[in-house]
């Protein structure tokens, strides 16, 4: 072998235990456990309202977020993940539900360094029944169950998401407006004065559904199933849904 080949051996192996050391240094520093990657830390935050509200709005951007019924009469909301924002309390809008990401930062000499699974956040929200005002669920990613409440009463109800799943029950003596882009919503037992429906991809069903008025049918792509539904009349404005 060549002196100049030695050379260059003996200069990449310099190199390379030195990246190995500095790498070494920098896992003691942050204190790096492998065996701890997948140990996901929730934390579980519950909040009880006590102000008086009428209306619903939630918003998330990829949390499951369930209805159920209040055992004791009275509202709480529990959020279960660590790695969420949630703002959760009476607003203008109503009880307001909103739960983000938290975005991750660190710095040349302590980074940030998460390889786990991407756990959906998990919140529930317990109500007694009662009559509400405006409902409205707004979801990116996540899934909605609100199944609960057949005999609960709301006024205008709005079902929107863009890659989620929404479950619906719950009467609605105005207007329901529901839209869905790729995702799945699924209504039942629906009573309300009208309904306006976009689809730009995904699929909607409406069943056991009594519609008094127009039912105004919006599609792009996607599947509308509508069984057992009565309505007035059904305008359908569609590019290509089955």
């Amino acid at each position: 072998m060549s002196s100049l080949k030695k050379k260059i051996l003996i200069v990449c192996a310099s190199v390379t235990g030195a990246g190995l050391i500095l790498l070494l240094g920098l896992f003691i520093k942050i204190k790096f456990n492998p065996v701890e990657l997948n140990d996901v830390k929730q934390k579980i935050k519950t909040y009880d309202i006590s102000d008086e509200y009428s209306n619903i709005y939630v918003e998330t951007k990829d949390a499951d977020v369930r209805f159920i019924v209040s055992e004791n009469g009275r509202t709480t909301v529990t959020c279960i993940d660590g790695t969420a924002k949630d703002t959760v309390g009476v607003s203008s809008k109503g009880l307001t539900v909103i739960s983000e990401k938290k975005k991750k930062t660190g710095t040349i000499f302590n980074p940030v360094f998460d390889f786990r699974k991407d756990n959906a956040p998990d919140i529930t929200v317990s109500i007694p029944y009662m009559k509400l005002g405006d409902v409205a669920i707004i979801t990116e990613n996540g899934k909605i169950e609100a199944e609960d409440f057949f005999l609960s009463e709301t006024v205008n109800a709005s079902l929107v998401t863009k890659n989620g799943e929404i479950s619906y029950c719950m009467n609605t003596t105005g207007k329901c407006f529901i839209e869905n882009e790729k995702g799945k919503i699924a209504v039942k037992g629906l009573q309300c004065d009208s309904a306006d429906v976009k689809i730009e991809g995904g699929e909607i069903s409406l069943t056991g559904s009594d519609v008094k008025g127009e039912i105004n049918l919006k599609a792009e792509s996607g599947e509308f199933i509508a069984e057992d539904v009565e309505c007035e009349n059904l305008i359908a404005e569609s590019d290509k849904c089955d």
